[in-house]
């Protein structure tokens, strides 16, 4: 006889088409970011069994949880999950498929309780038993909702009421599967918990009132979105910006609009706080500016053809007579001199790995 197991499943559906229709880098990390987030949330003692792509098994021996337990667990992980899709939508710099299409992505739950064995292959603990194979059939059912949780009977028989949940709306059903025979469950709906859903605006960091002290622009022989995606690729920075050794970036996810890094260029290091994106079908910018809010950087981007790119690069400083004095007598011709070279290096590097980018 195994040991008495909750089983648990959350399940990105919408995973495999997002995977094949989207690049491929980005799309992978964003399920990494997903799958990570829903561990992070887990609040009742689950270990993870095995991540299965889009999937992740989860279990805990003993004891079932409390229905009530069990449903702020679910309600938990769906609303930071789609708090995340929600600032995919609102606070992205990238504009590729992948960071476009996430929120198409939708999350259901599968919970069961029974018994599990568990065996050692290479270190590794695996589950085994007719209820570990349960759990999983489970997840092809005759539900007619995107996003739901769905509780086996044998988990019902064993977590106690669900009428103490206010948005938790039980309907039964059941489905009959191979070797198996008739499984009855019942599910809810997310649905409701989407009015939950809520992201802090980012407090954009600009400066009043900005001064031109310089601006360049490069013809480049590459897509415009290409190029964009250098452009924001913030790690990878050193790449092409002249005298950048290395860039530190203070956010797990520094393809978002409001992260801070830092250039490290031996020198005068800056941490700069990214700004907002404009995009139409022909432009497509955006801004840094310093955290202490002294000068700005512009990146302004025109499709001039198919395949060509205008790239307008703009310095700005706060407005004050005593700066202005001391850029022109000091800083402003190192300025123009790394500039100039950055979006010369910019074009060189684009146009050598243009059908690269990704």
């Amino acid at each position: 006889m195994g040991k008495n197991t909750f089983f648990f499943i959350p399940d990105i559906s919408g995973f495999t088409k997002f995977i094949n229709e989207t690049e491929i880098s980005h799309s992978q990390h964003i399920i990494q970011e997903m799958l990570e987030l829903l561990v992070d949330s887990n609040s009742i003692g689950l270990t993870v069994s095995e991540f299965e792509g889009d999937a992740i098994f989860f279990y805990r021996n003993g004891a079932s949880p409390q229905a009530n337990e069990l449903a702020e667990q679910a309600r938990k992980m769906f609303v930071n999950f789609h708090s995340l899709i929600k600032k995919y939508e609102t606070h992205r710099l990238c504009q590729c498929r992948a960071c476009k299409s996430a929120n198409q992505l939708t999350l259901k739950f599968i919970a069961h309780y029974g018994e599990a064995n568990s065996y050692t292959v290479k270190e590794h603990s695996k589950l085994i038993g007719k209820d570990v194979i349960l759990v999983h059939r489970l997840l092809k059912n005759s539900v007619n909702y995107n996003e739901y949780l769905l509780l086996s009977e044998a988990l019902l028989n064993a977590s106690g009421s669900t009428e103490s949940i206010s948005w938790f709306k039980l309907e039964s059903g059941a489905d009959s599967y191979d070797e198996i025979g008739n499984v009855n469950y019942k599910y809810s709906s997310l649905t409701p918990l989407l009015k939950e859903v809520t992201i802090e605006p980012v407090e954009e960091i600009r400066i009043e009132n900005p001064v031109k002290i310089f601006e360049c622009e490069e013809l480049i022989n590459a897509p415009m979105e290409d190029i964009f995606a250098v452009l924001i690729d913030i790690p990878a920075r050193s790449k092409w910006m002249a005298n950048v050794k290395e860039v530190i970036v203070h956010d797990k996810m520094p393809n978002h609009t409001g992260t801070v890094h830092k250039c490290i260029t031996g020198g005068d290091d800056q941490e700069l706080f990214t700004g907002g994106v404009k995009v139409t079908d022909k432009t497509m910018e955006f801004t840094e500016t310093s955290i202490k809010k002294i000068y700005s950087c512009r990146y302004y981007l025109e499709e001039t053809e198919p395949g060509k790119t205008l790239v307008k690069v703009e310095a700005y400083i706060k407005k004050s007579i005593i700066l202005k004095l001391m850029m022109k007598l000091f800083m402003l011709k190192k300025i123009k001199s790394v500039f100039l070279k950055s979006a010369a290096n910019l074009k060189t590097y684009c146009e050598k790995n243009k059908g690269m980018i990704k």
